[in-house]
């Protein structure tokens, strides 16, 4: 991490950050609605070394699952080449004691 932002060089590519510059946080976790929902950017097209998995569990301990099942996944290119990747939780949070979401990058 040569900028000391925190994210490793991996991470600065996958979301197409400058490793030398220290950047704000790349990801973002909000509530939209009733459903939890991860924001991130990356270049357009998304590189094809890498692979975005966003997870959801009922406990941080729990069992992780992915797919269309499990999320939604919006993508807008930004037409600078980038896009904006929004991934909502299906499941709505009203009515459950604790949901969470995870991102994960794997090459």
């Amino acid at each position: 991490d040569p900028d000391g932002d925190g994210l490793a060089n991996i991470m600065e590519y996958a979301f197409n950050t400058d490793p030398n510059i220290a950047n704000p946080s790349a990801v973002s976790f909000s509530l939209e609605g009733d459903y939890a929902t991860v924001r991130f950017g990356r270049r357009h097209p998304a590189p094809a070394d890498l692979v975005y998995i966003v997870e959801t569990a009922p406990t941080v301990q729990g069992t992780w699952s992915s797919g269309a099942p499990f999320v939604t996944t919006t993508i807008s290119d930004n037409s600078d080449g980038t896009e904006t990747d929004a991934v909502r939780d299906n499941a709505a949070v009203s009515g459950t004691d604790a949901h969470f979401l995870r991102l994960r990058i794997q090459r």
